[in-house]
């Protein structure tokens, strides 16, 4: 029942959100090659699609027609959008913690480190180093 849950939801945003809804008119992609008269008109499939989809959009006899094929036009699914967030009560109770001193305690033990003039020169021939 959870993997039936999941895929349904997972059906909902794809077609709702995406371009997928597209793929519900197929049957008119399929429809529309057989009234362009399909292998009987000595036009393949692979014609068709070129002839619809790499064309261009060719305003002929049957444009109308042509713009109800998958993926010729936008469906618009992608302005609508939607959020997933878990609704806060309004009587929430938010509880006011005291105040505490944060106590910072620092090393008073530290040697300050004062580099030599021959460091401060950044163009220095390469060294050996022990450490």
């Amino acid at each position: 029942m959870p993997r039936f849950i999941a895929i349904l939801f997972l059906s909902l945003q794809l077609l709702t959100n995406t371009e997928l809804c597209q793929l519900i008119k197929l049957p008119v992609l399929i429809e529309h090659y057989k009234e362009h008269g399909g292998a009987d008109n000595g036009i393949s499939f692979f014609a068709f699609l070129k002839m619809h989809y790499f064309n261009g959009d060719a305003k002929d006899a049957d444009y109308e027609r042509d713009m109800q094929l998958p993926f010729k036009t936008n469906a618009g699914a992608l302005i609508i959008s939607h959020s997933h967030s878990v609704p806060v009560p309004s009587s929430a109770i938010v509880l006011i913690l005291p105040e505490k001193e944060i106590l910072n305690h620092f090393n008073k033990n530290y040697v300050t480190w004062i580099p030599s003039e021959k460091h401060n020169d950044i163009f220095q021939p390469p060294r050996f180093s022990w450490s």
